[in-house]
């Protein structure tokens, strides 16, 4: 089995790596800068013992998406995982910046979605898990683009994976909310610019109660969710937020950044826009009815971390 992870240099796509070469698969690491591809690829070959190829490509480019198919073919199961939306509102996220942000994540996943499944469809088998972030839920003003841009995906995981698993092929996502990966500092620091003019103020906005997850958590729930015994899911979102997207109000105020390594995603801090109560949802384990969002009546599954290795993909 092999499985192709975009952004697989760092953060959550290499986590995720490491955790689908643990269960034996081989791996096609696929990001922007060579040198990190290399090193990854290296430790992954040395520590679990898997093929590993590797793909430089610069995945916000149409010509660069169809070359890494072409070089590629259609892996067994594919992540993506690549794209960073910044933070801002409305006004302070121009034109240029919103789009080649969207280029990246919204119609790279968009893209390579439209060039792998129909090989998936053919062959009868295939699994595609599409990180998106937990703002697809979680809608604030100042991060309008990561906002909508989740929320599209998040709708485009659901539309497609509805009907896929009649071809044999599954679709599924994962909204991860605050990760501590090489780019959390780095955004927070803007945060903090933008709350206190203060940027090394950043700290003080990470929560401790609960604290960020960390990347294998998230890695793991992708490998169960991309291994056969997921084999009943399609169309669905797993949101890996310790509850925040469903914060009953026992937090006074929270805001939305994007964190992860390769992907957008939501963080609870004091200090912004007050919660809800009246949105606060029924959680239950064994509930995978649609629920995009918290508001009444609405039902999910929320899966605050996993503890134990994911099942084996083999």
């Amino acid at each position: 089995m092999r499985a192709a992870i975009t952004g697989g240099s760092k953060g959550i796509g290499l986590a995720t790596a490491r955790a689908l070469a643990r269960e034996g698969c081989d791996i096609a690491i696929v990001a922007r800068d060579g040198a990190t591809v290399a090193e990854a690829a290296d430790d992954l070959r040395s520590t679990y013992g898997v093929g590993v190829t590797e793909h430089v490509a610069d995945l916000s480019r149409s010509s660069d998406q169809a070359d890494l198919v072409r070089e590629l073919g259609v892996p067994d199961i594919l992540i993506n995982n690549a794209g960073a939306i910044p933070h801002g509102d409305l006004w302070r996220v121009t034109d240029d910046v919103w789009r080649e942000a969207w280029d990246l994540k919204v119609f790279g996943y968009i893209n390579l979605i439209r060039l792998v499944m129909p090989g998936m469809i053919e062959r009868g088998s295939g699994v595609v898990v599409n990180v998106i972030g937990a703002a697809a839920e979680r809608h604030r003003p100042n991060y309008a683009a990561g906002a909508s841009g989740n929320s599209a995906l998040a709708a485009l995981t659901e539309a497609l994976g509805s009907d896929s698993m009649r071809k044999g092929v599954r679709v599924v996502g994962v909204n991860p909310g605050l990760v501590a990966t090489e780019r959390m500092p780095f955004l927070l620091r803007d945060q903090a610019q933008e709350r206190w003019g203060d940027p090394e103020r950043w700290s003080e906005l990470v929560p401790n109660d609960p604290p960020p997850a960390n990347p294998e958590q998230i890695a793991d729930v992708v490998t169960f969710l991309a291994s056969p015994r997921a084999g009943h899911v399609s169309g669905r979102v797993l949101t890996v937020d310790a509850g925040g997207a469903c914060d009953d109000g026992g937090d006074p105020l929270y805001t939305d950044v994007e964190v992860g390594g390769d992907q957008g995603s939501s963080a609870r801090m004091a200090g912004s826009v007050p919660a809800h109560p009246e949105r606060t949802m029924i959680m239950t384990p064994t509930s995978m009815t649609r629920a995009t969002r918290c508001r009444p009546a609405a039902v999910r599954w929320s899966l605050p971390w996993i503890s134990r290795r994911a099942p084996s993909t083999r």
